[in-house]
């Protein structure tokens, strides 16, 4: 019996005969019938699938509570500084009608897309205390270690996407107490900017090749270079990097022999989106500040641009060692022989997966997994810019932490899967929870500014100078009752200036506040300012007081008629 082919060249079976019996081996339902056990098996499978989504939506949501109150107790830990009080007072002045902060002179980053809105949203709730820099402190990380985890889990399901998630989750849980926790969880200073970047990478990853997400990737990456220029570093060339090299291989090595270059060019349009999302997010991040500038908005002071010297290389590359340790909780150079040492030492697990996820990710560099390279060019461009930089620091490399900690979930986890450590990695999280649970329940809590700020308020003193690491910590501490303006020395010579970083120029109007005391504490081992300093500039105080370790002076005018903004061309005013 002949047996007829289809166009394609696939074998199709001759009708047969309904001979009875024939298609009892096979029988058809009736068509009511097939469209109710169809059904029944999908409306099965979407309760199942909603409810798989619902739990896991569930379990991250949780597990985020609970790190979030860690964090935040964490943070309470270490002094409150006046670099996040700072970033507190311009959020609460852009939440009371000054949304361009007119007159503010900022940092040489103005967090201003990024951590900002993120104050604006807890003041809009909580109010303004000193509790809003630890509170956004304990967001921002909570949200870094949830993103870094679901980077790292990819398309996997089920076992091996829990996998991918602690190992990343596990790596960043626990920061290390004292300077790990100031550099984490006490000041913007590039740590958040991680957020939005790794937010991006996390669309790519789940959005593919649809159209929305080179739109929502230089939505996300503008607004992260709009608020700090290390997401040039860490977001905007590694996708230009990744995807040009993406476009380069499709385009010309793996272009078929006699095809033109440009319909190949045109067909990977997904790629040139993205190469014009990184390039939008670009001009963005060049072109909005400007604008803001124009309207009378705040100004920046300008970042380094001069390279280290390379007789200081040895010295950058050891404070990037020990810089790379602090991020990973694994700095325990200089402490005691203890349990709490041998669980920071413990952290060098994390280090050392972190470096072979990165090493990983270089070897496979170019190919499909797209996150995976951008993550590693992050990663590798953050070590390189803080070898480079003239003042090299953790906070300068601050995505390595999430970066690597991703790349390890997303690179690692099979690899220890087939070794079968499973129950390794389970003892070592144990120990990081750990580590985590020793140091928010066995730390005492910082003392805070707010006697300090109880009593200048009680005795009518609301409004006066001190040196900056004191005048907005005290501010904020005290809800804005009691307002407190930086000053400092210059050019060698014993007058106090204005102190024109992270401060609003109205606030030495002597038309507009009358400042009557100064605070003169210790700082960094010396009084600040100096005693020599405030009699030169204000003469002999009325009164003098010494509360809560410090010296208050107070006069009978207004101080601000003394003040002069610091000459021009003398540096940033640190």
């Amino acid at each position: 019996m002949s047996r007829p082919v289809r166009a394609g060249g696939v074998d199709e079976p001759a009708d047969e005969p309904d001979t009875p019996g024939s298609r009892l081996e096979h029988p058809q339902p009736l068509a009511g019938q097939a469209d109710k056990a169809g059904g029944g098996t999908a409306q099965a499978a979407l309760p199942s699938l909603a409810k798989r989504r619902a739990l896991f939506a569930g379990a991250v949501t949780l597990t985020g509570v609970v790190l979030f109150f860690c964090y935040f107790r964490l943070s309470r830990t270490f002094l409150l500084d006046s670099d996040g009080a700072s970033n507190a007072l311009q959020a609460w002045a852009m939440l009371h009608g000054d949304p361009l902060l007119r007159g503010w002179t900022l940092s040489d980053v103005s967090f201003y897309t990024t951590e900002l809105p993120e104050y604006m949203l807890v003041e809009l709730v909580h109010g303004l205390s000193g509790e809003v820099v630890h509170i956004a402190a304990g967001l921002t990380y909570t949200l870094l270690v949830v993103l870094a985890a679901l980077v790292a889990k990819g398309q996997a399901t089920g076992g091996r996407a829990a996998v991918r998630m602690v190992i990343a989750a596990g790596i960043m849980i626990s920061p290390q107490l004292g300077f790990g926790v100031h550099v984490l969880l006490m000041q913007p200073d590039h740590t958040g900017t991680s957020v939005p970047v790794l937010l991006a990478w996390l669309l790519v990853d789940r959005g593919g090749r649809r159209w929305w997400v080179p739109p929502a990737t230089a939505v996300l990456l503008g607004a992260a270079y709009v608020a700090d220029t290390a997401a040039l570093v860490v977001g905007i060339v590694p996708l230009l990097v990744v995807v040009g090299w993406r476009l380069f291989q499709r385009v010309y090595q793996r272009r078929p022999a006699g095809t033109e270059f440009w319909p190949e060019l045109v067909r990977a349009r997904y790629e040139l989106a993205m190469m014009g999302a990184a390039l939008v997010a670009l001009a963005a991040g060049r072109v909005v500040p400007a604008i803001i500038r124009h309207l009378g908005g705040y100004t920046l002071h300008p970042v380094p641009n001069t390279i280290a010297p390379s007789s200081s290389m040895v010295s950058h590359i050891w404070s990037t060692v020990e810089g790379v340790l602090l991020l990973f909780g694994a700095d325990f150079f200089g402490l005691k022989l203890s349990l709490p040492t041998g669980l920071v030492a413990l952290h060098l697990i994390g280090v050392a997966l972190a470096v072979w996820a990165v090493c990983a990710g270089v070897r496979r560099f170019g190919g499909d997994d797209l996150v995976s390279s951008m993550l590693t060019v992050g990663a590798v461009l953050a070590l390189v810019a803080c070898l480079i930089y003239p003042h090299p620091g953790p906070r300068e490399m601050a995505a390595v932490l999430p970066f690597s900690a991703a790349l390890a979930g997303r690179l690692l986890a099979e690899r220890l899967a087939a070794a079968r450590l499973e129950p390794v990695i389970a003892v070592v999280l144990s120990l990081y929870v750990l580590a985590l649970f020793i140091n928010v329940t066995g730390t005492p809590e910082s003392t805070d500014y707010r006697p300090l700020a109880s009593w200048l308020s009680g005795h009518g003193l609301r409004y006066g100078l001190a040196n900056y690491e004191f005048a907005s910590s005290v501010t904020l501490a005290s809800g804005n009752r009691v307002q407190v303006r930086p000053v400092s020395t210059c050019c060698g010579a014993p007058q106090l200036y204005q102190r024109m970083w992270e401060a609003d120029q109205s606030w030495y109007n002597p038309g507009l506040h009358n400042a009557n005391f100064v605070i003169q504490a210790r700082w960094s081992g010396r009084p600040a300012p100096s005693l020599t300093s405030v009699l030169y500039t204000f003469g002999q105080p009325a009164r003098r007081y010494r509360v809560d370790g410090v010296t208050v002076l107070v006069w009978n005018y207004n101080l601000l008629t003394r003040t002069r903004p610091r000459p021009a061309g003398n540096g940033i005013p640190r």
